[in-house]
């Protein structure tokens, strides 16, 4: 996941993530899990500020380094 982005955005991001995963939980029958968080993926699904703290934490420590994103190093 592109771990730079952060509050909205990340929580954009993590919205598409956790749909995407319904969907393959849906089509596989097997059960998703967000190691991130360490929740299985419907808990997780219904708390995203969980995994958008981790986004914001790791996006802060990017920063501190002076990396916006993976094209500027």
């Amino acid at each position: 996941m592109p771990y730079w982005y952060r509050g909205g955005d990340a929580r954009a991001v993590v919205a598409a993530v956790h749909r995407l995963g319904a969907v393959v939980e849906a089509v596989t029958g097997l059960s998703g899990y967000d190691p991130q968080v360490e929740l299985p993926l419907a808990e997780a699904a219904a708390r995203p500020e969980l995994a958008v703290a981790a986004f914001d934490e790791v996006a802060e420590s990017f920063a501190r380094r002076g990396i916006s994103s993976p094209s500027n190093g």
